[in-house]
């Protein structure tokens, strides 16, 4: 699957807001999903967030000190370079993915942030094709390996890369369309 994008469009594609927002998705607990129907949790309007914290003594679902500049230079620097090189929607989906489980730019859920980006920029890429279906690849126990793999930089984004598109050109029961 050779899904070519043009390199100007990567900004329509991600941004730190998505990231950002997954990697929430990805960390929030479920008491956090329940409380949040309320209008007010311990006295704190629901809608105000930053003062209102609950299920962890810690804040680990939140960007660390350096996540933002991470993130940021991933989008501005990192993906258009490797676009240049090489502009085929697969490959910078695994550099996305590579980047951002190397960054450890959360305090949780760097790894499935990873995925979850990787496979929105994706699906974003065949969408802008025209495509009528996205196709993408499961999160199974073979991916989480490799994308651990990644993170501790046992393998690099080619890997994921060859691990992606295997997945994707193969067997069915590791790939949707949606």
């Amino acid at each position: 699957m050779a899904l070519e994008i043009d390199c100007e469009s990567i900004d329509d594609m991600i941004s730190i807001e998505l990231i950002t927002g997954l990697n929430a998705l990805v960390t929030q607990s479920p008491e956090i999903e329940e409380e949040a129907e309320l209008e007010h949790v311990n006295g704190v309007p629901v809608g105000d967030m930053e003062a209102f914290e609950v299920a962890r003594d810690e804040d680990y679902h939140q960007l660390r000190p350096s996540g933002e500049g991470f993130i940021e230079n991933i989008i501005e620097f990192t993906l258009p370079h490797s676009c240049s090189e090489n502009n085929d929607a697969v490959y910078l989906s695994a550099v996305l993915m590579k980047e951002l489980a190397e960054s450890q730019a959360f305090g949780e859920g760097n790894k499935r942030t990873a995925y979850l980006s990787g496979v929105m920029f994706l699906i974003k890429a065949q969408a802008q094709q025209g495509f009528s279906k996205a196709v993408y690849p499961d999160l199974t126990r073979d991916f989480q390996e490799i994308l651990q793999e990644v993170a501790v930089r046992e393998k690099d984004e080619e890997d994921l890369y060859r691990y992606i598109t295997s997945l994707i050109h193969d067997p069915m029961e590791n790939v949707r369309a949606r």
